[in-house]
């Protein structure tokens, strides 16, 4: 059992989301999938909501709480990580739903703001299908290890 390669990609992402929202609530970019935020209230939307390129904290709090019982062996292990592969898939959803992305790509001129927009956008994505992966692979030696 080597939960290290998940837990390194776990951290990249925690502090990759947090640049995220830091340019989101700078920018005023609200989250627009299941709803539409107003870019006045994007740092309080952040935490319940999220914003257009960030999950929200309280799922990224869940998320590093299930990530911690990854080092547990047995069921509570198998428990987190399960939960951070299911949460992974709906930030990986979430996240490429988001219209920013579409509206930013499609715009005549991208622009310093754009193309951070779409880069943090992206980094985002490639370590949620590397979460996705390593949190596979780890489940798999876990299950040949019982």
């Amino acid at each position: 059992m080597s939960t290290r390669p998940l837990v390194t990609v776990v951290v990249l992402f925690l502090i990759a989301t947090a640049f995220s929202t830091i340019f989101a609530i700078l920018n005023k970019l609200p989250y627009e999938f299941g709803g539409t935020g107003n870019p006045e209230t994007v740092a309080v939307d952040s935490i319940s909501h999220g914003t257009a390129i960030s999950p929200p904290l309280t799922a990224l709090v869940i998320f590093a709480a299930l990530t911690a019982l990854t080092f547990r062996r047995g069921w509570l292990g198998i428990v987190g990580l399960v939960g951070d592969m299911l949460l992974t898939v709906l930030f990986l959803v979430a996240g490429l739903a988001e219209p920013i992305i579409r509206r930013t790509l499609q715009a005549p001129s991208l622009g310093v703001a754009g193309v951070a927009t779409i880069g943090l956008s992206a980094v985002n994505i490639v370590l949620l299908l590397l979460l996705l992966f390593f949190g596979v692979k780890e489940l798999r030696a876990r299950r040949q290890q019982a």
